[in-house]
C-alpha cells in the first residue's frame, strides 16, 4: 500500500470515528484531555505500523497516545460505513 491509500484509509477511519462518537458520545470520556490518536485497523498490520509512526512523531512528551481499533465486517463494497463496523476498541499505547 503506498502512503497515499494509507493517508486514503486513515481519512476513512476518522470520518467513521467521529460519526461512531457522534451516535455514542459517552466514548469520548475514555479519552484523555489533549491525547492523540493511533487509528488501527484489525488485520492490517502494515497500515496499523505506519499509522503509529505518524502518531509518534506529532506526539508531545506529555500527551497520552490513545489506540482506536477498528474490526470490520467483510463487505461487498469497499465502502467503510458503521453498519460495517463489528467493534471499536480504545486502548493506552
Amino acid at each position: 500500500m503506498s502512503k497515499r491509500n494509507f493517508e486514503y484509509q486513515h481519512d476513512t477511519l476518522v470520518k467513521l470515528f467521529d460519526e461512531f462518537c457522534r451516535e455514542h458520545p459517552h466514548i469520548l470520556e475514555e479519552i484523555p484531555n489533549h491525547a492523540v490518536l493511533v487509528f488501527q485497523l484489525e488485520g492490517h498490520e502494515v497500515f496499523n505500523t505506519w499509522s503509529q509512526q505518524v502518531a509518534e512523531r506529532i506526539v508531545e512528551p506529555d500527551q497520552p497516545l490513545i489506540a482506536i481499533t477498528f474490526t470490520l465486517r467483510q463487505a461487498k463494497s469497499k465502502k467503510i460505513t458503521l453498519k460495517s463496523l463489528v467493534k471499536l476498541e480504545l486502548q493506552p499505547v
